[in-house]
């Protein structure tokens, strides 16, 4: 029949548009800080800041700490010699920790595959076992929960012009996730299997387009490395949801309410307010989803309409048209969270805050790599005998392959240094004024056929 022939006037309370929403259990506990202890990739850290916009946008309500404990070329054993000030100093309620890209021996699979190859790689497999145990042990030992996560895959399919090393993957790092992965329900703590997921996705699409080098991920893979998190912690994709019969003029919602619903021949209004914001979208988030269902697994935001007369028709969004879809696309379900509603542009606020944080977090991870790998022991007693010890170890370095890197290092070290506690205490800030945005937005939905004279609702959003 579709819609009615008069206007039908409807405020949707609890008996026209009940909730329909699981209690969830939150994975991240309110006020929790979580330490993130890697190697390079976890220094970058663009994962853990995904995870930490997911979870601001999600749960706003609920603040998260994340504090990157990710040091550039480190290894489990290597991590073991940093953790009371660098990781329990800080006082985590929780501890994920991500190694075996340095661990696994790579240069070990670039060689014969004779005898003493296989004993080296053994022999690498075995003492990841041994610091990994230990890792996890010390962190027990310490009342700390611990989260094991398997490492990334290296990308030994792709035909990139970096050095391969076939079988540091499949062999390799493999084994290296069975470690872990045996470790865990050894020691009954909770596991987050990257590396069997994103590996049968790289042999599925050897584009070369993960990461930059066949070891460390790029935006997009990051992305899709905290798309693998969030679905193994057991969050929800569902931002919030809506389902209306155009015809009865009801509607059930979940995650979300819905004010005011009005229906005429032509067109269909309500007032929509969200519990959540959705994950913004961007090339790098269009990227990953080439790669990895990352809108399957944390972005949903559907909108479903059904008793719509057959043809096409406009969803207007607080007065911005966001497209033109068929009544059949609306019975299927349009997805809110790829589309530019207002939801979406509050949320790439928080994506700036967080990118904010990020590049603090940076700054101090430089600080603290320089401090435990090339100032330790030197009794360097101001800024400018530590200024001359690192000029002395680039001297001492100047043929080595990460010259370059700590060169970078070094030249940040000297503009970071001085503003070390401004830095922190900006860090402060942003994350306080993060979770103090964390309002919800209601705006004005409109659903109307094409062709038809309507005047959209626009709204001002406040400050």
């Amino acid at each position: 029949m579709g819609i009615g022939g008069i206007w039908t006037v409807l405020c949707c309370g609890a008996a026209l548009c009940p909730v329909f929403a699981k209690e969830e259990t939150m994975f991240f506990q309110k006020n929790e800080r979580a330490v993130f202890l890697g190697d390079s990739i976890t220094h970058d850290g663009t994962y853990l800041y995904d995870i930490l916009l997911f979870e601001a946008l999600r749960h706003p309500d609920s603040p998260l700490r994340v504090i990157n404990a990710g040091f550039s070329g480190d290894s489990a054993g290597g991590a073991l010699r940093r953790l009371r000030a660098d990781v329990l100093g800080k006082n985590p309620d929780r501890v994920f920790i991500l190694f075996g890209m340095n661990d696994v021996g790579r240069h070990l699979y670039t060689g014969k595959n004779d005898s003493a190859a296989w004993k080296g790689r053994a022999a690498a497999l075995e003492n990841y076992r041994k610091n990994m145990t230990a890792l996890v042990d010390r962190f027990l030992a310490a009342g700390k929960a611990v989260v094991l996560i398997t490492p990334t895959p290296f990308d030994e399919y792709s035909p990139m012009p970096d050095l391969n090393c076939p079988d540091a993957n499949e062999s390799g790092l493999t084994g290296c996730a069975r470690v872990v992965r045996e470790l865990a329900e050894a020691r009954k703590i909770k596991v987050i299997d990257l590396h069997a997921e994103l590996t049968v996705r790289l042999r599925k699409n050897p584009s070369g387009k993960f990461t930059r080098d066949r070891v460390h991920p790029l935006s997009p893979g990051h992305l899709a490395v905290a798309a693998v998190f969030v679905s193994s912690v057991g969050e929800s994709p569902v931002v919030a949801s809506v389902e209306l019969n155009a015809e009865k003029g009801v509607c059930k919602t979940a995650k979300a309410s819905v004010q005011n619903l009005k229906i005429s021949p032509d067109e269909l209004s309500f007032e929509y307010l969200p519990d959540a914001l959705p994950f913004p979208v961007d090339e790098i988030y269009l990227a990953a989803e080439t790669f990895y269902p990352v809108t399957r697994a944390l972005n949903q935001e559907i909108l479903r309409v059904t008793g719509l007369t057959k043809g096409e028709y406009k969803l207007i969004a607080a007065g911005k048209t966001l497209g033109t879809f068929t009544d059949t696309a609306f019975a299927g379900g349009v997805n809110l969270a790829l589309l530019k509603t207002p939801s979406a542009e509050r949320a790439e606020k928080y994506k700036t805050i967080v990118s904010q944080i990020a590049a603090l977090e940076r700054k101090l991870r430089g600080l603290a790599l320089l401090r435990k790998n090339v100032l330790q022991d030197k009794n360097a007693r101001n800024t400018a005998q530590e200024y001359a010890v690192l000029e002395d170890y680039l001297h001492t370095i100047q043929t080595k392959p990460w010259h370059r890197y700590y060169s970078g290092l070094v030249e940040q070290y000297k503009t970071d240094r001085p503003k070390e506690e401004e830095i922190k205490d900006m860090l402060e800030t942003l994350y306080r004024h993060l979770y103090r945005k964390a309002e919800k937005l209601a705006y004005p939905l409109q659903i109307v056929r094409s062709g038809s004279i309507n005047n959209p609702v626009s709204m001002e959003e406040p400050e």
